[in-house]
């Protein structure tokens, strides 16, 4: 049983080796979600990841209480107002 255990863990960490030199490096961007009130605000800060070398980027669309997108359940952030749905 103990070889049993350790043929399937030696072969695990080489698929997890495997799957981490096939793996492109990834550079991840923070967005606040006071940055996304229009949609040139965004286009601006796609281009501007892109043009940094940035292939992630997370963009935060829920805060206190408020969501920067359309839903059922939460109010609408109140500085997307003017900005159509």
């Amino acid at each position: 049983m103990n070889t049993k255990r350790s043929l399937y863990f030696a072969l695990f960490i080489l698929c997890a080796l495997l799957f981490a030199c096939t793996r492109s490096e990834d550079r991840a961007v923070w967005v606040v979600r006071f940055d996304l009130k229009t949609e040139q605000n965004v286009k601006k800060i796609v281009r501007d990841a892109k043009a940094a070398g940035f292939n992630i980027i997370l963009a935060q669309v829920y805060g206190r209480g408020d969501a920067y997108y359309n839903s059922a359940f939460v109010p609408r952030a109140e500085i997307l107002e003017d900005q159509p749905r």
